[in-house]
């Protein structure tokens, strides 16, 4: 069973949202410190690979919406290329699952969670980047995954 005799049966997305739950609080901290630091780097390189320089400028003036929502995407990426596999693979090792087990559960819900991050947190790391001074954007950012904690806890739980 996979819940201990005292409780009720429960379905296996529960044990996930448990696991969410320790996994993002140790994401958000001194890591995310420094990555968001690295964003504004990786939005001007990519910038100066494949846009024209009018665009450059833009995505470069770390005052502009543009350069928000270029941190934004950057931060999209991380997540779906390394935070989201990095879930699932250790959240289903950490659970007793085989590497393949935790692989093929990651290759079943990646598509899924991907777009629910995507909708999620897209716009606010792009309010994120543009409104909240970059001393108090990791402190944003663990509110925010608070609310998707709670958020996940509760559509998966109906």
């Amino acid at each position: 069973p996979c819940c201990p005799p005292c409780c009720p049966p429960c379905h296996a997305l529960t044990h996930i949202v448990r696991w969410n739950s320790h996994f993002i609080f140790t994401d958000v901290g001194g890591f995310l410190h420094f990555r968001y630091q690295g964003y504004p780097l990786a939005v001007r390189a990519a910038s100066r690979r494949i846009l024209s320089p009018r665009l450059q400028k833009r995505f470069a003036d770390e005052r502009s919406f543009t350069h928000a929502i270029g941190c934004a995407l950057v931060d999209n990426v991380h997540n779906g290329a390394i935070y989201t596999p990095a879930f699932f693979l250790s959240v289903g090792m950490l659970q007793g699952e085989s590497f393949e087990a935790a692989a093929s559960t990651l290759r079943r819900e990646w598509v899924e969670t991907y777009a629910w991050c995507t909708a999620f947190w897209l716009p606010f790391t792009a309010f994120n980047f543009k409104v909240v001074p970059a001393a108090w954007r990791v402190r944003a950012t663990r509110r925010r995954a608070l609310t998707w904690h709670v958020l996940s806890r509760l559509f998966y739980t109906f």
